[in-house]
């Protein structure tokens, strides 16, 4: 069946029109995405995380954070753990408060307001230094941030100082039962 024998003109020119249309925004597509990409590369850079981290953070610190700090903590001889692991926020900063007692926390710009307010219920923000990409300010991001898409893979964040609030007596069977479930 050849396309030229079936098809009148004018449903010929729609149908090549129509695929025109789809690549160019396939392309249109295809060239946000790779100045998203190449916008980002610095952001999502490890080493300047890295280097931050052992200017700011002394070495075996306790630390409780977002996922993304993880490693950059761990390789400076941190103890880590993650903020949000369970599905109540409020038992989760809880325990931390309790039993971990960490020196910081160490949040990023896409960590949830619960999970920030049930911290900040469980501890004293003492500090805060602000972690802030390099190139977060270049000419693609900053064009990047004027269309309706959003980078999440930035290493953008804060490091605070903490002091748990006071803590009182915790039934260890009820906090362990919350904690695994």
């Amino acid at each position: 069946m050849a396309l030229d024998v079936e098809m009148p003109k004018i449903a010929k020119r729609s149908f090549y029109c129509a695929l025109v249309l789809v690549a160019i925004c396939n392309i249109g597509i295809f060239t946000i995405k790779t100045f998203t990409i190449i916008g980002s590369l610095g952001m999502r850079d490890p080493e300047p995380l890295q280097e931050w981290v052992v200017q700011h953070l002394p070495s075996h610190s306790k630390i409780v954070g977002d996922d993304r700090f993880y490693y950059a903590c761990i390789k400076n001889d941190c103890d880590y753990q993650y903020l949000d692991r369970v599905k109540d926020h409020d038992t989760r900063a809880r325990f931390h408060a309790c039993t971990y007692k960490p020196d910081f926390l160490f949040i990023s710009t896409q960590t949830s307001p619960a999970v920030i307010d049930a911290y900040t219920k469980e501890f004293h923000f003492l500090e805060t230094i602000n972690y802030l990409p390099s190139n977060e300010n270049s000419f693609i991001t900053n064009i990047i941030r004027r269309l309706p898409i959003a980078i999440q893979s930035s290493y953008e964040g804060a490091l605070i100082r903490v002091k748990p609030r006071e803590c009182f007596a915790i039934d260890e069977k009820d906090e362990s039962k919350s904690l695994t479930e």
